[in-house]
């Protein structure tokens, strides 16, 4: 997407859309995705189903973004970064097969 934020952030929330369109996001889900979203994530959207109440983040501005989301609760983060080199093998191994009898 090179570095499209706001086409990637415009694709993340109406992906939320939908999902919360097809089945409640839960009452607790949906708050922590208003605190990001007021406090610098430029898109917000659950992962997976809904159920385990985790949510990913676009954020320009992660110190703010994880700082609101702490102070309303959340406890766990995940940080990263795209790397702009994209994938890359670094090195190709052959795999070797064992059979033990």
């Amino acid at each position: 997407m090179n570095e499209d934020w706001d086409e990637l952030a415009y694709l993340m929330n109406k992906n939320h859309e939908i999902q919360n369109s097809l089945a409640d996001s839960g009452e607790q889900n949906l708050y922590m995705i208003k605190v990001a979203r007021e406090n610098g994530a430029l898109a917000v959207k659950l992962v997976g189903a809904g159920g385990g109440g985790t949510i990913i983040a676009l954020t320009l501005e992660p110190e703010r973004t994880i700082r609101a989301l702490k102070e309303a609760g959340a406890e766990t983060f995940v940080e990263f970064a795209p790397d702009p080199e994209g994938v890359k093998v670094e090195e190709e191994k052959a795999l070797k097969s064992e059979v033990v009898l």
